[in-house]
């Protein structure tokens, strides 16, 4: 429950894209009008525009800790809340220059902003423009026609850029999670060989000791229909 003082409100929620109410906005805070926060910095009606940022070109480091700034989840489930009557609470990290302390959702209109922030199936997440694009006549002498590569460590002998990460990489960078470390010994797998022989399969889990009887998956079931009980 949300038990923090508050102080006022501005707007009231009327249904799907309405404004969603705020609380802790002080009487002096005019609407329609962006708030400047720094330099190339802004905040108007819930969006915010952030400019001042900048990253020399080689500074991988820098563009790093950017990108994982962006990939942040949206929503921290530390901060939401639940008011007596059932709507949802979000409560910001820190206030906002104009007073805004916490967005106040209805249930549905929750849900569809959450919604509105999952791509559609097999969208592009990032696109180019300007000389960057695909089809630019001036993108051949800008972006090098090949890069040097290097072994990668995870499929049989492979080549990998050297901007780029193999899937075990990436889930040790993000996830902490090394798939090539050895439960037993700690030491790095490496590719031998992918066996998809049922027969060579089981001789060698057999072989080690180790359970070769196929497990079964349970049946697939529709999702309960919540609230359609009566109908």
């Amino acid at each position: 429950m949300l038990g923090a003082p508050l102080l006022r409100s501005n707007s009231k929620v009327c249904g799907p894209g309405a404004r969603i109410e705020r609380l802790g906005i002080p009487e002096t805070s005019l609407p329609g009008r962006a708030v400047v926060m720094k330099e190339l910095c802004a905040e108007l009606d819930g969006f915010s525009l952030h400019a001042a940022v900048k990253i020399e070109a080689g500074e991988t480091s820098r563009l790093e800790h950017l990108c994982r700034y962006i990939a942040r989840p949206p929503v921290s489930n530390k901060r939401l809340s639940f008011t007596p009557d059932g709507r949802v609470v979000h409560e910001l990290r820190a206030p906002f220059r104009d007073g805004t302390t916490h967005f106040i959702f209805e249930p549905l209109v929750f849900i569809e902003r959450l919604a509105a922030l999952v791509p559609p199936p097999r969208l592009h997440q990032l696109t180019y423009h300007g000389v960057l694009a695909p089809a630019a006549s001036w993108r051949g002498d800008i972006v090098p026609a090949s890069s040097p590569r290097r072994p990668s460590p995870c499929d049989g002998g492979g080549q990998l850029p050297l901007h780029r990460y193999s899937f075990a990489e990436l889930m040790k960078r993000v996830f902490r999670i090394d798939a090539l470390e050895c439960a037993t010994c700690g030491s790095e797998r490496r590719w031998i060989a992918a066996i998809t022989n049922a027969e060579v399969i089981a001789k060698i889990l057999g072989h080690l000791e180790l359970p070769n009887v196929v497990i079964q998956p349970a049946p697939v079931r529709a999702p309960p229909q919540l609230g359609f009980e009566g109908c």
